[in-house]
């Protein structure tokens, strides 16, 4: 009897220690499988850090070059104003008056601004103000005056600050 209660007992002890391996196993398996999730967060964010640091790089390099950029056009800003207060103020617009005051108390002062015809000589005609009652009269006058110029009429409005 006292065989078979060894055998027995030998047996339960190896129940037992086949029991516990294998809990052992999985706690082994569970907390390998919790350093892999940690270690692909780990290496995820690893990666999102380095992205973002690159950005950053390149952020400060494009903010680098637009600073050099800013430097630069006003340095070349400074230039020109300073060439423009060298050359003095640019001439006056001249424009060509057909009369002086109106033929008649209903006439009223228009601009016309003339452009070179196509095939003529590139010559800028000033613009004409001229004197008539209505529109159509001084887009009558206006043409009369361009083909003495031998030019187009490009444009033609009321001079508004002559009012009375």
């Amino acid at each position: 009897m006292s065989s078979g209660v060894f055998w027995f007992g030998l047996l339960l002890a190896a129940g037992w220690f086949a029991f516990l391996l294998r809990r052992f196993q999985l706690y082994w398996d569970t907390g390998q499988g919790r350093i892999m999730t940690l270690g692909q967060a780990r290496r995820q964010a690893e990666r999102a850090v380095a992205d973002e640091k690159q950005r950053w790089e390149k952020l400060g390099n494009q903010i680098a070059q637009a600073r050099a950029n800013a430097e630069k056009a006003q340095h070349d800003e400074q230039e020109l104003r300073q060439k423009l207060a060298a050359r003095g103020p640019s001439p006056t617009v001249e424009i060509l008056v057909t009369a002086e005051f109106p033929a008649s108390a209903s006439e009223s002062p228009w601009i016309a601004n003339l452009v070179p015809r196509p095939n003529a000589a590139a010559v800028n005609p000033p613009p004409v103000l001229l004197w008539a009652p209505d529109h159509p009269s001084a887009v009558a006058r206006a043409k009369r005056f361009a083909d003495e110029m031998r030019c187009t009429v490009n444009d033609l409005r009321r001079l508004a600050e002559a009012r009375r």
